[in-house]
C-alpha cells in the first residue's frame, strides 16, 4: 500500500513541479511580450514626433515664405 501511495505522491510531485515550471515560462514570456509592446509603443511615439516635427517645420517655412512674398515689391501691383 505504501508503494502505491509513494508512486501517487511522486506523480503528484512531478505534476506540481511541471506546472510550476510552466507558470515560470509563461510569466517570463508575458514579461517579454510586455517589454516588446512598450518598446514598440516608444518607437511609434518617436516616429510620430519626427513626422510632427517635419510637418511643423514645413508649415513654418511656408509661413515665412508667404510673409516674404507679401513684403516683396513684386507682390503689390
Amino acid at each position: 500500500m505504501s508503494e502505491i501511495l509513494g508512486a501517487v505522491f511522486m506523480l503528484a510531485l512531478f505534476f506540481l513541479i511541471g506546472a510550476f515550471v510552466n507558470y515560470l515560462d509563461w510569466r517570463k514570456a508575458r514579461k517579454q511580450a510586455e517589454q516588446e509592446a512598450r518598446e514598440d509603443e516608444r518607437i511609434e511615439l518617436e516616429a510620430m514626433y519626427v513626422v510632427c516635427a517635419i510637418e511643423h517645420d514645413r508649415r513654418e517655412r511656408q509661413r515665412k515664405l508667404a510673409e516674404a512674398r507679401k513684403k516683396s515689391p513684386g507682390w503689390q501691383y
